[in-house]
């Protein structure tokens, strides 16, 4: 498993462990106090433990970096059938491939921007 080590500091070793986070979080950095430029988007992070502690088993960090992200998964994302996902799987391949899923119709309505040369006034038709 590549996401478990050891960090060695003068001689004391702490296990660390990589762990994803439960959603991406933006990094912003000012030069001057005032304007914001948003570095990096992070979505993983080295837990380091005490020495000779063990560390959460799982790919991901539950409850992200601060208490507002406590359990954000469960609370933000809502469960969904799968039978539901593949359904609006196949209806969305219908639509790529030109077809209507069923019960619906697809009417195609082009618009014109027309510019009347008398008053130089347009609309769209």
């Amino acid at each position: 498993n590549n996401t478990e080590g050891v960090l060695s500091v003068e001689g004391i070793s702490y296990p660390v462990r990589l762990l994803s986070l439960p959603t991406v979080v933006e990094a912003y950095k000012t030069y001057d106090e005032i304007n914001m430029v948003k570095i990096n988007d992070i979505g993983q992070l080295l837990l380091v433990g005490p020495p000779g502690s063990t560390l959460p088993e799982g790919p991901e960090s539950l409850d992200g970096v601060t208490p507002p992200m406590r359990n954000a998964r469960q609370r933000h994302f809502k469960a969904v059938d799968p039978k539901e996902v593949s359904e609006v799987e196949r209806d969305l391949l219908a639509l790529l491939s030109g077809y209507a899923p069923a019960g619906m119709t697809i009417t195609d309505t082009e618009e014109e921007y027309v510019v009347d040369e008398a008053t130089g006034a347009g609309s769209w038709r």
